[in-house]
């Protein structure tokens, strides 16, 4: 996973515990609420410190929707074409994108 700079400066707040020390396992993006008995996902999408569950797609999408007014389409896209003004290799924009963007070669302007 790539993270840019930006994204890099926020992780420290979401992995800060309420007690200051800092989460070093489990999922980074966690929901606001702890899950139900019933519907309690596998170990590995729970956090070990607060209990809480990964955040779903689902749930990120909404979220993203409310907030920005923007879906996750059109988020992974905005990105792609940032670099792609940026005049990004192709092979360097799959690998930040971890997606095929070959298929968006026609919108994107790339160097060779």
């Amino acid at each position: 996973m790539y993270w840019g700079t930006g994204t890099a400066h926020l992780l420290p707040r979401l992995l800060r515990l309420p007690d200051g020390s800092s989460r070093t396992s489990g999922p980074l993006f966690l929901s606001s609420r702890r899950p139900v008995p019933a519907r309690r996902p596998g170990p590995g999408d729970i956090c070990p410190y607060t209990g809480r569950a990964r955040l779903g797609y689902d749930r990120a999408r909404i979220l993203l929707q409310a907030s920005t007014g923007w879906n996750l389409h059109q988020l992974r896209h905005s990105a792609a074409t940032h670099l792609g003004d940026k005049a990004c290799d192709e092979d360097r924009c799959r690998i930040l994108n971890a997606s095929r963007l070959s298929r968006l070669s026609g919108t994107l302007a790339m160097k060779d």
